[in-house]
């Protein structure tokens, strides 16, 4: 039997990244099982990210090595204990590079890149900079505060830039992956795990709206309060019993429309089930802001804002009409499966 192994490193600020690799990860031991290959998966993350690991790993439905960084969130009010904590977590990376000689390396919006410039492996990247840059071309997006800016230069560009320097392939999940490419960039098509693809989609028989919040704490509060009081069905990955809720399938399928925040798991995982989103973009956030654009763009839901919140009756008017509007089209959710078949080819695996 032949043997791979593959080192996946996420961001562990929310929970998407985090899911976005476990869909990664599943996707490679499917192919590696139905090709015979011994297939080794490590994956490093902190904070949420990291909790949101520990509890796929706790459940055992797919099998993969998980290894801690040290967390920054209590350090982004120090400049002294940030740049320690992050050359700790470079040396820590390198270490376990050198131990488990892995034969690829995927990051997914993690910035520990240095820790892997002197291994040999390949190093891909998994990021929606690239398609975000192009969107913002194409819709003459300009950012409106100085702090949209800042996050324009340095979340977006800077990502973009740095990507396709550092890789051999930059994995690009998009909204549409026929859009195109470069040399260095791979558009594929949005990235969920496998239950949202294989489950039948189904419908509640009394249409209901509820809330799919993201991993952070950033403007959640008013969301929460929204579900307390009208009651709404609220699906956020706040602790229960010690573990954090992660989103199903099952979840989704009790729900009609379903308002998130504008993170692209979410997003995703929303189209995957057919559910017509409304949209709240964390303000400042220009991924977040073109997100939603597209979502209602594409006829998938509307684009929001917190103040919508305010006149709930009025936000539950406008997604009735907006839903007669237009017909969603189709988006396909399985840009895992490209991302480990591209990895395994790499490998001089091929299915």
């Amino acid at each position: 039997m032949n043997s791979a192994s593959v080192l996946i490193s996420c961001g562990g600020i929310g929970m998407g990244n985090a899911s976005r690799v476990m869909a990664v990860v599943q996707s490679l031991h499917a192919i590696a099982t139905k090709n015979n290959i011994r297939l080794t998966c490590i994956v490093v993350s902190w904070g949420s990210g990291y909790r949101f690991l520990e509890e796929y790993k706790r459940r055992g439905s797919v099998q993969f090595e998980l290894h801690a960084l040290r967390t920054y969130r209590h350090f982004r009010f120090s400049f002294l204990r940030f740049p320690f904590a992050y050359i700790a977590n470079i040396l820590s990376l390198w270490k376990l590079v050198r131990h488990a000689k892995p034969g690829a390396v995927l990051l997914d919006s993690d910035y520990h890149f240095p820790a892997f410039w002197l291994s040999k492996c390949p190093l891909f990247f998994i990021g929606q900079a690239n398609d975000i840059v192009d969107r913002a071309h194409e819709n003459r997006y300009q950012p409106r505060s100085v702090k949209e800016w800042f996050n324009w230069l340095f979340r977006e560009k800077l990502d973009s830039w740095i990507q396709n320097l550092m890789a051999d392939k930059v994995f690009v999940p998009s909204f549409n992956p026929d859009s195109g490419g470069d040399s260095c960039c791979l558009k594929v098509p949005l990235i969920v795990r496998e239950d949202f693809q294989n489950h039948p989609l189904h419908h509640p028989e009394q249409p209901a709206v509820g809330l799919l919040l993201s991993g952070s704490e950033t403007e959640k509060k008013p969301f929460l309060t929204l579900s307390q009081e009208h009651n709404l069905i609220a699906i956020s990955p706040a602790n229960a019993n010690g573990h954090p809720v992660i989103s199903s399938p099952e979840m989704l399928d009790r729900l009609d429309v379903v308002l998130v925040q504008g993170g692209l798991s979410s997003i995703s995982e929303c189209i995957a089930r057919r559910r017509f989103m409304a949209v709240f973009p964390i303000k400042d956030h220009p991924e977040q802001i073109l997100n939603a654009f597209e979502v209602q763009r594409l006829g998938l839901g509307i684009a929001c804002t917190l103040t919508d919140l305010q006149d709930f009756s009025s936000l539950l008017k406008k997604i009735r009409e907006k839903r007669t509007l237009q017909p969603a089209i189709n988006i396909s959710c399985n840009g895992s499966e490209h991302v480990a078949q591209f990895i395994l080819n790499q490998l001089h695996f091929s299915a």
